[in-house]
Order: C-alpha cells, then sequence, then structure tokens
C-alpha cells in the first residue's frame, strides 16, 4: 500500500511520487507538460475559475474561499471517482497530488485533503442518516449465544 502525497508542480520529479496528479484548474506557469511527467490531470476536481478569481482578486477570505470550495465539492459528482482513483492507485503505490501554490495552507489543498479523507473513511454514521434521508430500512444483527450455549441471532430495524 503506497502513501497519498502533496508536492508542487514546480519540485522536481521524483521516482518516489508514483502516480502524480495535477489538481489545479490551470496549466502552472513555465512548466512543459513532457518536464511535469503527469500521470493525470484532474481539472473539476479544482475550485471554479469564478471562486479562484474571486479569491486571487482578494474580494473573498481564505475562509470564504474554503466554505465555497468546500459546497463545490460536495457537489461535484466526479468527487467520487477521483478518490476511488487514488485509492486504487494508492494499492500499487504512491500517489501525489501536484498544486502550483507557494502557500499549501491558504489553498484549496485543506478542503480537497477533507473531501479525500471523507471518501475514504465512510462512517457508520453517514451511512445510517443517508439511509434514513432515504427512508431505507436496516436491519443490524448481532450473534450472541444463549444461556444454553446455543448460537442466536439478535436484530435491531434501524
Amino acid at each position: 500500500m503506497g502513501k497519498l502525497q502533496w508536492k508542487r508542480v514546480y519540485d522536481a520529479p521524483e521516482e518516489s511520487d508514483g502516480y502524480r496528479i495535477l489538481i489545479d484548474r490551470l496549466w502552472p506557469r513555465g512548466i512543459k507538460k513532457e518536464a511535469a511527467e503527469l500521470s493525470d490531470w484532474a481539472k473539476d476536481i479544482a475550485p471554479s475559475t469564478d471562486l479562484r478569481k474571486k479569491y486571487h482578486h482578494g474580494e473573498i477570505s481564505y475562509e470564504d474561499f474554503a466554505t465555497a470550495y468546500d459546497k463545490e465539492l460536495s457537489e461535484n459528482p466526479g468527487l467520487p471517482a477521483f478518490a476511488k482513483e487514488i485509492k486504487d492507485h494508492l494499492r500499487n503505490g504512491n500517489v501525489t497530488l501536484l498544486y502550483a501554490g507557494k502557500d499549501p495552507d491558504k489553498s484549496q489543498i485543506p478542503t480537497l485533503r477533507a473531501h479525500i479523507n471523507k471518501h475514504e473513511h465512510i462512517s457508520w454514521e453517514r451511512v445510517y442518516l443517508l439511509m434514513k434521508a432515504l427512508k431505507i430500512e436496516m436491519v443490524v444483527g448481532r450473534e450472541i449465544i444463549d444461556s444454553r450455549g446455543n448460537p442466536t441471532v439478535e436484530a435491531d430495524v434501524i
């Protein structure tokens, strides 16, 4: 199992990078496509052009940018496939997500990282809330041993 890494696209590619994915909407200045050694370019996962422009022109704060990007990701139909792509490639080695920004803590990175982690670890609470919203019942059973030593199943409808 590989590890998920984050790195500036301007840093030289290394063998330990493994599968390299650019996560910016715009191509980074001064980088030739061959030199970037990309495996994929996930433009559709990046913040929208409008949101990126508002943030870079100082029209919105970082907090507003992060909140808006979080909403975009939540509504992005491509995110589950992107998270699956990462997970699939991690089975064979490292995956490196590449970005151009100088300050990753004030970029799309923290918000995207949180969403990738959500897709990696779906909690039972989220499953329960989704099932409740869809009005789906689920029977949860537990195997127990009764007073005579016989296995039996106890079930709850959720």
